[in-house]
């Protein structure tokens, strides 16, 4: 059991933190029937606006010119997996999606072919310069120091 322990320990630290500074979703299932979707949500934010705090290292300050999210395939056939956002995102062949602006930011993940997939999304939110900009969900704590508790949420899981 220690030797487990010691093992898995480094491991699950090493992934919390990577995902956390990517905003990635780490391994995700998508299953096997053909309606099966995946949404997702978080949301864009201004740092140092008298709301949050000044932006930590790897962001800037103020708002989000849009969220951009891309997914890709670990297993499954690539070219069925498909992103859009809600509401309303047309359901495209594209891997990648960008919707404009501050704002909480849905987006769903679906397939064309009936058959699992396992998937990640990378998801930023970027200023006009293509700096990262806030990107949270589950606001914790009092201005001027409200902070997000996660970088996403999945509302809906199949």
């Amino acid at each position: 059991m220690k030797k487990i322990i010691k093992f898995a320990l480094p491991l699950v630290c090493a992934g919390f933190s990577v995902m956390s500074q990517a905003h990635e979703t780490g391994a995700q299932t998508l299953g096997s029937a053909l309606t099966a979707k995946d949404i997702f949500r978080t949301e864009c934010f201004s740092w140092k606006n008298g709301i949050h705090p000044a932006a930590p290292t790897g962001d800037v300050n103020g708002g989000a010119a849009r969220m951009t999210a891309t997914v890709s395939v670990i297993s499954g056939n690539a070219s069925t997996i498909r992103i859009r956002a809600l509401p309303g995102g047309a359901l495209s062949s594209t891997t990648s999606v960008s919707v404009p602006g501050n704002g909480l930011h849905y987006f769903v993940v679906s397939h064309t072919t009936a058959a699992a997939h396992t998937y990640t999304v990378d998801f930023h939110c970027e200023n006009a310069a293509d700096q990262h900009t806030g990107t949270g969900y589950n606001f914790t704590g009092n201005p001027p120091n409200v902070t997000p508790a996660v970088d996403f949420v999945r509302t809906f899981n199949q």
